[in-house]
């Protein structure tokens, strides 16, 4: 009988242990649920307000793109500006490097005469 006893004893005490793991593991199981359920509202949330803001990151990023076109048709324009004054300035200056060629010219003809006249 105390055989008996000590096998109903130990049975009741090892079914109270399964008992309580299993209601750790139910609980952990529950928690683990609630987590993944309020992940997955924060997911959708997150989801919605990208959609919502993705329309105005491309608004943002042509308006953006538009500006940068506008600044560079614009650096651009003031490029030609410059260039058509720098041109005119190229063909001042033009004229006169060939004034002064044309001065060297006649200064090296009138050397090589001088030399020519001191040879003979």
């Amino acid at each position: 009988k105390e055989i008996v006893d000590a096998k109903k004893y130990f049975e009741n005490v090892i079914r109270n242990q399964l008992l309580s793991e299993k209601d750790n593991y139910e609980r952990e199981i529950d928690d683990l649920s609630r987590k993944n359920q309020e992940l997955l509202h924060e997911n959708r949330m997150l989801e919605e307000n990208y959609r919502a803001n993705e329309g105005n990151w491309k608004k943002k990023k042509l308006v953006k793109d538009l500006a940068d076109k506008e600044n560079a048709v614009e650096e651009m324009e003031e490029a030609i500006g410059k260039r058509d004054l720098t041109i005119e300035d190229l063909k001042e200056e033009c004229q006169i490097l060939k004034r002064n060629m044309m001065n060297l010219e006649r200064e090296k003809e009138s050397e090589i005469s001088l030399l020519m006249e001191k040879l003979q």
